[in-house]
C-alpha cells in the first residue's frame, strides 16, 4: 500500500496498456463522430421517398453504435482498478462494451434480413423504407443491447482483490464463475454474425443477377439498347444503387469478421492452454474487437460519394474562412500601424 491508502500497481506494461487503449478509443470516437455529423446532415436533407434514405438510416445507427464503442474503450483505458469503486466502474464499462459489440452483431443481421426482404421487390423500396421494417430494426437492436447490459449487471458479480490491481481487464474485476454468461453472449453474437454473413452474400448475388438480367432484357434482337421505356431504365438504376449499397455493407461485414478472428483465436487458446494468457495479450484481443469500428468511417468515406463531397465542401469552406480571418487580421494590423504613425506625426 502507498501511504496506507492506495495499492501499488505492479502490472507489467501498465502505462503502455492504458495509453494505447485510451488513444485507440479516442481515435474511434473522434472518427465516427465526425462522419456521423456529415451523415446526419445528408440524412436530414435527403428526401424520404428516395431509396438512399433507408441506407442513411442504417449508416446512422452503425456510426452511433461505433461512437459509443470508441467512447467506452477510451474510458476503459483511463480507469485503473485500485479500489472497490474503480472495480465496479471498470466492470460496468466492460459490460457496456460487450453489449455494444452484441448490438453491432445483431445490427448486421437485422440490416441484412431487411435487405433480403426488400430485395424481392426492389422497385418499391422508396415506399418501404418508411415501413415497419426500419422501425423494427431499431427496436430489436436497442432491445438486444439493453437486455444484454441488464443481464451483465444482474448476473455477473464484481470481484475485487486488493492484491491484484492495475488496468481495467475482465479477469481482474469479475467473478471467475460467471464465464458461462460470456459464453452464452458469445454464441448468440456469433449466430447473428453467421446469419448476417449468409444473407449479405445471398442478397449481393441476387441483386447482381437481377441487374445483369435487366440489362440483358433491354437488348433487342438486333443487339441495340431500347430507350423507349423509361421505367426499365429507372428499375436498372435503382438496382445498381442497391448493389453499390450492398457492396458497402458487404465491406463492413468483412471487416467485422476479420476483427473477430484474433479474439476467437485467443478465446480458443484460453480454453485449451492451462496457463491463462497475459493481460497484455488479452487487452490486444479486446481491442481487435473494435477495429471494425475504426474501419467503418473509412469505408463510408471511400464508398459514398455524397459523404466525400460534403467533407470536401466543409474543408474548402473552413480553409476559406481561415484565409478571410487572416486577411482581416492583416488589414487590422496595417490599420493600427497607420494610426500609430499618424499619432506620432501629430505629436
Amino acid at each position: 500500500m502507498t501511504n496506507g491508502t492506495s495499492p501499488v500497481v505492479v502490472e507489467d506494461y501498465y502505462w503502455p496498456v492504458k495509453v494505447t487503449t485510451s488513444i485507440f478509443g479516442g481515435i474511434i470516437f473522434t472518427a465516427n463522430l465526425c462522419i456521423l455529423c456529415f451523415i446526419i446532415k445528408l440524412f436530414v436533407t435527403q428526401p424520404s421517398y428516395q431509396d438512399k434514405y433507408g441506407f442513411f438510416i442504417h449508416l446512422t445507427f452503425v456510426l452511433i453504435n461505433d461512437t459509443l464503442c470508441g467512447f467506452t474503450v477510451f474510458l476503459i483505458g483511463i480507469v485503473s482498478v485500485e479500489n472497490v469503486t474503480s472495480a465496479r466502474t471498470c466492470a460496468i464499462l466492460l459490460y457496456l462494451s460487450f453489449s455494444l459489440q452484441l448490438v453491432s452483431q445483431s445490427n448486421i443481421a437485422c440490416v441484412c434480413f431487411q435487405r433480403f426482404i426488400l430485395s424481392k421487390s426492389i422497385e418499391s423500396t422508396q415506399v418501404k423504407w418508411r415501413s415497419v421494417y426500419t422501425k423494427l430494426l431499431f427496436v430489436a437492436n436497442l432491445g438486444i443491447g439493453i437486455v444484454a447490459f441488464v443481464i451483465y449487471l444482474t448476473r455477473v458479480d464484481v470481484f475485487y482483490n486488493q492484491d491484484n490491481t492495475g488496468s481495467c481487464v475482465w479477469s481482474r474485476v469479475t467473478d471467475p464463475n460467471a464465464g458461462y454468461i460470456v459464453l452464452i453472449s458469445f454464441f448468440i453474437g456469433m449466430t447473428f454474425t453467421f446469419i448476417g454473413d449468409v444473407l449479405c452474400v445471398f442478397i449481393f448475388c441476387r441483386l447482381r443477377k437481377r441487374v445483369h438480367a435487366s440489362i440483358d432484357s433491354e437488348v433487342n434482337t438486333v443487339g441495340t439498347m431500347v430507350e423507349s421505356n423509361p421505367n426499365n431504365t429507372i428499375h436498372i438504376s435503382t438496382r445498381r444503387r442497391q448493389q453499390r449499397a450492398m457492396r458497402t455493407l458487404l465491406l463492413i461485414v468483412v471487416f467485422f469478421n476479420i476483427s473477430l478472428l484474433p479474439y476467437l483465436t485467443g478465446s480458443f487458446l484460453n480454453a485449451v492452454v492451462e496457463e491463462p494468457l497475459p493481460n497484455i495479450i488479452n487487452r490486444i484481443m479486446f481491442l481487435t474487437l473494435f477495429t471494425n469500428s475504426l474501419a467503418n468511417p473509412l469505408i463510408i468515406v471511400t464508398r459514398i460519394g455524397e459523404v466525400r463531397s460534403s467533407i470536401n465542401l466543409t474543408v474548402r469552406q473552413t480553409i476559406g474562412n481561415i484565409e478571410r480571418c487572416r486577411e482581416n487580421l492583416r488589414k487590422r494590423r496595417n490599420w493600427n500601424r497607420q494610426l500609430k504613425r499618424t499619432d506620432l506625426l501629430l505629436f
